[in-house]
């Protein structure tokens, strides 16, 4: 988890903000709107600093328990292939696209590689993508 926080957190700063979050998911193709993210902020910044920092970030993902919450996450990682909700999946180059987009710069060798390790360690039954059933275990 800590991987992914620090996708927000570019700077390094030890936190991130309204307008890191707005970027990273403007980065996965979305389009938030202002009340989207001060929503998304309000359930991640829970002393209300107006920065989420990684104990937030990470209690947030530990309690993330509730399938409906996992599979809000699932949706901004995922592409849909089909018309129902079953239909949804991430894959590793689309992840890794979408990452090389919003870092600016491609990714070396050994960062797909570890890109490679996350997904076929959570891909368990090795058709190259990941499921919500598979996201949600892996998490």
């Amino acid at each position: 988890l800590k991987e992914v926080f620090q996708l927000f957190d570019t700077e390094d700063k030890g936190y991130f903000t309204k307008d890191d979050l707005f970027f990273v998911m403007e980065a996965m193709g979305g389009s938030p709107t202002p009340q989207e993210l001060d929503a998304v902020m309000y359930e991640l910044d829970s002393n209300g600093d107006s920065v989420v920092d990684f104990p937030e970030f990470l209690t947030k993902f530990l309690t993330a328990t509730d399938e409906k919450e996992l599979l809000s996450v699932f949706h901004q990682l995922a592409i849909q292939e089909g018309e129902g909700n079953d239909d949804r999946f991430a894959k590793p180059r689309l992840f890794a696209h979408t990452l090389t987009q919003y870092v600016g710069e491609r990714l070396t060798d050994e960062d797909k590689k570890y890109l490679e390790i996350i997904f076929r360690g959570a891909d368990k039954d090795n058709n190259g993508r990941l499921d919500i059933k598979e996201f949600t275990a892996y998490l």
